[in-house]
């Protein structure tokens, strides 16, 4: 591939200055890629020291979703005869309510 700036791709001081055009082009990206891999690892480090607190607040709401869960499934047994009893009043005022309304 020959630049535009250097058409005459044969003599050699355009050979020369092509290749150190290319060069520091070459140690730019080089150099950006440097910048990027810094980065990411300081973003790696820092996922590495929050790991542990997300590993605590993980366990903390797995803890929570187990209690909420055991809870649930004891409700239905505890709090049966309540719901029978209220749906018993219920159709005794629903009752009542149509009786005085047809007399």
């Amino acid at each position: 591939m020959v630049d535009v700036l250097f058409p005459n791709m044969y003599s050699r001081d355009t050979n020369d200055l092509y290749l150190k055009h290319r060069t520091e082009q070459l140690d730019s990206k080089v150099a950006e890629l440097k910048e990027i891999v810094v980065k990411i690892s300081d973003e790696i480090t820092c996922q590495n020291t929050d790991l542990p607190e997300y590993q605590k607040m993980f366990d903390y709401i797995i803890g929570q979703i187990g209690q909420a869960r055991r809870h649930i499934t004891q409700l239905p047994q505890r709090y049966t005869w309540k719901l029978y009893l209220y749906l018993i009043f219920f159709s005794l005022f629903s009752f009542f309510i149509i009786y005085l309304l047809v007399k």
